[in-house]
């Protein structure tokens, strides 16, 4: 089928078709895909054509390959507003969405000087550290890496299963600590083959590393957090205004600064 000069290819008419079904809802998270063959007699296309579309498609971020498999439908990236203070458990709650844990490491060790600095601990402090990699449903989404005082939650890794229980949770409901407010940095950058491997992505794609303060209810630090998400999972929202905006219902903005990261940074 012959596209006239100056009119759309045809490859995109099919893969906008495909996208409707997707935002509307008629294709679900995770479902199927029409094959290539399929795509070809349904609208009496090459398979080149229908090919062409599902590339753009997955391009696009609105569907994934399988190999052996065919092309699925993406899930709809993972969204955080930047203006609430939220847990993982909660956000994922929120989306009515399952959420669960890989445990990757529970320790506690001595607070190394960088992490010590940011808790307000001695160095050589008893400190808690839990890594685990965070799922939404059965994609993973994040590695997360998780700093806290001992003395703040003590026997807090023998009494609890972190693999399905929200640390968040345990630190307000059984610890008593109120959350009022933290600090956030978050930049793009490379994987590691590390995280590439547990986030099922590409060596080197992108992810967003964020690190996050949070401080409790006497202004002290709680917890530093080390995150690694994987960028097409994850969105970022924020409601900015003017300086010179009067209007009570609007949210506060939010604050976002862009630094120069030197390439030796070391990775989570």
């Amino acid at each position: 089928m012959s596209t006239p000069e100056g009119a759309v290819p045809i490859y995109l008419h099919i893969k906008e078709k495909l996208r409707q079904s997707i935002v509307s809802g008629e294709c679900l998270p995770d479902a199927r895909m029409p094959s290539e063959r399929e795509l070809a007699q349904q609208y009496g296309i090459s398979r080149m054509t229908a090919r062409q579309a599902l590339h753009v498609l997955v391009q696009e971020g609105y569907a994934y390959t399988r190999v052996g498999s065919g092309t699925f439908v993406h899930p709809a990236p993972f969204k955080q507003q930047l203006q609430l203070l939220t847990s993982f458990s909660e956000d994922a709650r929120n989306r009515g969405v399952p959420a669960h844990s890989e445990v990757l490491g529970a320790e506690m060790i001595p607070a190394s000087p960088e992490i010590a600095a940011q808790l307000g601990l001695d160095v050589g402090d008893e400190m808690i550290v839990l890594r685990r990699l965070r799922f939404v449903g059965e994609t993973p989404m994040a590695v997360e890496e998780s700093h806290l005082p001992h003395r703040l939650c003590p026997n807090i890794l023998s009494r609890f299963d972190f693999r399905q229980e929200s640390l968040y949770r345990v630190l307000t409901e059984v610890y008593e600590h109120s959350f009022l407010w933290a600090e956030q940095t978050i930049r793009a950058r490379q994987s590691t083959a590390e995280e590439a491997r547990y986030l099922l992505i590409k060596p080197s794609a992108s992810v967003l590393a964020m690190t996050r303060l949070t401080y409790g209810s006497d202004s002290r630090p709680v917890e530093f957090v080390r995150s690694i998400y994987r960028s097409d999972q994850y969105q970022l929202h924020a409601v900015l205004r003017t300086q010179t905006m009067n209007v009570t219902n609007v949210p506060p903005p939010a604050q976002v600064s862009l630094q120069r990261i030197d390439s030796g940074e070391t990775a989570l």
